[in-house]
């Protein structure tokens, strides 16, 4: 989960893009380099949030505080190898947080072998454009 100083971060934002892993997180950060952004003035945290099950209860936090929220994370996760079924009931409750204004990035499990360009330029375009 997430530490005490990660954690305050959602309250000091007016947007928050919740990730899986630090890898999600280096390749938007790359982004930001490679662009020139600085996502800090653009009044942005991502917040790595471990497991794509903890989500939820992020998402919960930071619209209870009218944060703009998203999420990315992967469809098919390796931890979730042995718990399909279960991954899917998820997958399924993370899409439906879109019907409560949580903006959903979902890379699909096609993509996986090589990084899905179009994921990162929707991410960053949601970071840059809203």
């Amino acid at each position: 989960m997430l530490s005490g100083g990660e954690l305050n971060e959602i309250f000091f934002t007016g947007k928050v893009l919740l990730v899986e892993n630090e890898q999600q997180k280096k390749i938007l950060l790359d982004h930001e380099t490679r662009l020139g952004l600085d996502y800090d003035t653009m009044d942005v945290a991502i917040l790595v949030v471990r497991d794509k099950s903890n989500m939820p209860a992020f998402v919960d936090l930071a619209r209870a505080f009218d944060i703009r929220v998203a999420v990315a994370y992967d469809q098919y996760n390796a931890f979730w190898f042995e718990k399909r079924e279960e991954e899917e009931a998820l997958n399924d409750r993370l899409m439906a947080l879109a019907q409560n204004e949580v903006t959903i990035f979902c890379r699909k499990k096609d993509s996986a072998p090589v990084p899905d360009r179009s994921w990162e330029e929707s991410v960053v375009e949601w970071i840059t454009k809203t």
